[in-house]
């Protein structure tokens, strides 16, 4: 009755492994959010297992887009990107590219963000 975590992956069940295309897109994302858009030291020490771990980018994503649109005045920045992922996910033709855990996590970035109090400057 536990959740099982057989080696073999299995077939129809996977929901708690992502696709090697998300893996990658998350942990790229998020190092590149990182390295060239937010200013905050404490996130970029998580560079290093953000390189590694997709897990921990997933985890920190809402966290990282908050900071930045709250503190890093990059609301045009992050509107355009999340608009633009999400329009690219809606269109795309190639069910290889399109990623529903990547659009599953996009949304949860979206309903973090309506959730939090946003500061009025």
């Amino acid at each position: 009755s536990s959740s099982s975590s057989s080696s073999s992956g299995g077939g129809g069940g996977g929901a708690d492994k992502p696709s090697g295309v998300h893996a990658r897109w998350v942990m790229s994302l998020v190092c590149r959010l990182l390295l060239t858009e937010t200013k905050d030291e404490v996130f970029r020490c998580l560079l290093p297992i953000c390189a590694l771990k997709y897990k921990v980018c997933e985890f920190i994503l809402p966290f990282l887009v908050h900071r930045m649109l709250v503190f890093e005045d990059a609301v045009h920045w992050c509107s355009r990107g999340i608009r633009a992922f999400l329009r690219q996910q809606a269109h795309c033709a190639t069910p290889e590219l399109r990623s529903r855990e990547s659009t599953t996590l996009m949304l949860r970035v979206l309903g973090f963000l309506r959730a939090q109090p946003m500061l009025d400057g």
